[in-house]
């Protein structure tokens, strides 16, 4: 299984590193079409597969942050560091655009991927199984409030993170406790529904930090989980 997977993730590689359909190099893609191995999908641009039936499900950067913790795990199976150059890059475009953000980056840039790129997790991750503290200073940035407490040692970073996550759990209780929903959506609720209504908008919970400083991961469970605690 370890062959088979690391050969598929050596294609998702290769794929960052290029520029084809217009990718900046570095960036991880939408999707890798089958069979032909084209970035992107059946649709023109890498960014956009068009292969599903719900429009939005695949637009970049969509599942971005699985396929990079999925990366960081292929590297750790295999002792080979050569799987983290897509995470390496775009950690490198992140720290770009946030020395000279813009609020209108050109469309598809790689300004305007490292804008909307969600790569905290896996970095955080890395650094909990490494100790290497090559990317502590956007983790400072970007990372969860649990994150930055390990860091930093700074109990007001947890403190924060937690409180945001206390803020959201007190407002509409109900819908946290006594309707029936998958829990996905249920904790997105006000950042995909309630708030296109809301004025001023609700918080969001932080589950991000709350799972963190309850099981000591440094990112979710849903992918490479790494808690102390069960």
């Amino acid at each position: 299984m370890t062959e088979l997977f690391s050969d598929w993730m050596r294609t998702w590689v290769a794929a960052a590193a290029g520029t084809d359909r217009g990718k900046p190099a570095g960036i991880i893609p939408s999707a890798i079409h089958w069979p032909d191995g084209a970035v992107g999908g059946e649709g023109e641009n890498w960014w956009d597969p068009q292969n599903h039936s719900e429009s939005t499900l695949y637009l970049w950067p969509s599942a971005m942050g699985m396929m990079t913790n999925t990366l960081l795990l292929t590297s750790h199976m295999t002792g080979d560091p050569s799987y983290l150059e897509p995470v390496r890059s775009m950690a490198r475009a992140r720290e770009r655009y946030l020395a000279a953000p813009t609020e209108d980056p050109k469309p598809r840039s790689e300004a305007w991927c490292a804008s909307r790129m969600r790569i905290a997790e896996t970095l955080a991750k890395y650094r909990l199984l490494t100790g290497d503290a090559e990317f502590d200073d956007l983790l400072m940035k970007d990372a969860n409030g649990y994150v930055r407490y390990r860091l930093t040692g700074d109990r007001q970073h947890l403190v924060d993170g937690l409180d945001r996550s206390a803020i959201a759990f007190r407002i509409n209780r109900a819908s946290y406790t006594e309707e029936v929903r998958w829990t996905d959506r249920q904790l997105s609720f006000n950042r995909n529904y309630a708030n296109h209504y809301a004025n001023p908008k609700l918080p969001s919970p932080s589950l991000s930090a709350l799972y963190g400083a309850v099981t000591g991961d440094f990112g979710s469970a849903l992918c490479f989980p790494m808690n102390a605690v069960r």
